[in-house]
């Protein structure tokens, strides 16, 4: 009896020792964190405006000394501030790339008496300008780019320190009376641990034998009134495994993705992909890389892999599409891509929307058609990205559709492809974008004038 109680006794060093090591790891992800940032800080302020700074400078003093240190009048002219005044000149040369005679300022006229030497001189010095800071500008943009990463990577670390420093809440009641439950229908734990929020907690228990994962299940969601599932099961020995349990999410999805080449060519410009980026959140994206062919396909599938991999990392969307658009902007040829991104709260059904010079987007409702538009530029053409971006709420089987412009195209206007929307069946994902696809292709005479493709998703409420 003594050993039995001993068994069943309530376990507190497990729980202090998890926050204890919880509370060391935050601490030092923190750490870690403000490094990054401090990377951050130092691409940002090094030579912010001292390579611009420097070569007008330069100029200037390398016009003075070809043509003013030469010219009988240079005393004269020192004295009365003929430095500021072609500090002047050389400002508007570098902002219209050459001088004129009409560009030199009034009291720098009045005193030269060699102004078309200094013209001369101050113009061949600009084309020398130009490409010095064409190399200035693209060593900015690498720092630019380096200091976005290094920020993204503080943002990710400084969020685990805060998740990882707070303690976690523990339920021991709520144990007591889960291993009591089991006991009930025959499931003997020697651990069990209940943790988390209290609107979604988390489940852990160690058992013996061949118990029934399913019984766990359905004791564990008969107590917790919310449906729970299985998460992860992990064998310890051949007798003893532990089961980790959580809430089953509010919402599961269907997905649909149709497309076809442009007649020619061997390879699609347009990429899709749907990731799972934790269990209560997924991300689709499409992106449509400007033309066709090998070359837009590589475009494409580069702009996909990176947003796949900075939002699992679990970076914060603007410095997602700064660091995509600057890898984009950085390729000597030109690399410009039309993006879609939606990532899907399962339980909530918010969907976080983001257009970036794409066509038309929709989200079916019933009858209802909800139109999502963007004016933005494509990723890789300019430095600075103003994408569009948006909150849904997605009930229960809204469909949300994204298309390139090969279909949008293929429909001779808005109200065209509308039409066609309110006809198709929104059940199946799947048949909803093979149905676009072939009345797009129809349109087109049976033969693809672009590549084409159409990414549906369906939102249902997951089985209980």
């Amino acid at each position: 009896m003594e050993n039995k109680l001993v068994f069943y006794r309530e376990k507190h060093l497990s729980r202090i020792a998890i926050n204890r090591n919880r509370a060391a790891i935050g601490e030092q992800l923190f750490e870690i964190s403000a490094v990054f940032r401090e990377i951050t800080t130092t691409f940002h302020t090094l030579g912010a405006n001292a390579a611009e700074d420097g070569a007008k400078e330069y100029i200037r003093a390398l016009a003075a000394e070809e043509v003013c240190k030469t010219c009988p009048h240079y005393r004269a002219c020192s004295k009365k501030n003929v430095k500021a005044q072609m500090d002047k000149l050389v400002d508007v040369g570098c902002l219209k790339g050459k001088v004129h005679l009409i560009d030199i300022p009034r009291e720098l006229a009045d005193v030269c008496v060699n102004q078309s030497g200094l013209l001369y001189a101050i113009n061949k010095q600009l084309g020398e300008y130009r490409k010095y800071m064409t190399e200035a500008e693209n060593a900015a943009s690498g720092r630019a780019l380096l200091a976005n990463q290094a920020q993204g990577v503080s943002e990710i670390l400084k969020n685990l320190a805060l998740e990882q420093s707070e303690p976690l809440r523990m339920y021991t009641d709520k144990e007591r009376a889960l291993n009591v439950a089991l006991l009930g229908v025959g499931i003997v734990c020697s651990e069990v641990l209940v943790f988390g929020e209290e609107q979604n907690p988390t489940l852990s228990l160690v058992t013996f034998g061949k118990a029934d994962v399913k019984k766990i299940a359905a004791v564990a969601s008969h107590l917790f009134q919310t449906t729970m599932i299985i998460s992860e099961k992990i064998t310890l020995n051949d007798d003893k495994f532990c089961c980790i349990l959580r809430k089953k999410p509010y919402f599961d999805a269907a997905f649909g993705v149709a497309n076809a080449i442009k007649n020619g060519e061997s390879a699609s410009g347009d990429t899709h992909s749907v990731i799972k980026i934790d269990e209560r959140r997924f991300m689709v994206a499409l992106s449509d890389g400007m033309g066709s062919g090998e070359y837009a396909k590589r475009v494409s599938e580069s702009t996909i892999s990176l947003l796949e991999s900075f939002y699992r990392a679990k970076m914060p969307s603007e410095l997602v599409l700064s660091a995509v658009n600057k890898l984009l902007t950085f390729n000597r040829e030109e690399s410009f891509a039309c993006v879609d991104i939606a990532v899907v709260d399962l339980d909530s059904g918010i969907a976080d929307v983001v257009k970036i010079g794409s066509p038309l987007g929709f989200i079916l409702s019933g009858n209802t058609v909800k139109v999502l538009e963007t004016s933005s530029l494509p990723l890789g053409i300019l430095d600075a990205l103003r994408p569009d971006t948006a909150s849904y709420a997605l009930a229960e089987n809204d469909v949300l559709l994204f298309l390139s412009d090969g279909i949008v195209d293929a429909f001779g206007s808005t109200t065209d492809l509308y039409e066609v929307l309110r006809s198709v069946p929104l059940k199946n994902p799947q048949q909803l974008a093979d149905e676009l696809l072939q009345r797009a292709m129809q349109a087109y005479g049976g033969s693809a004038k672009d590549d084409m493709t159409a990414v549906a998703v369906r939102l249902f409420k997951a089985c209980a």
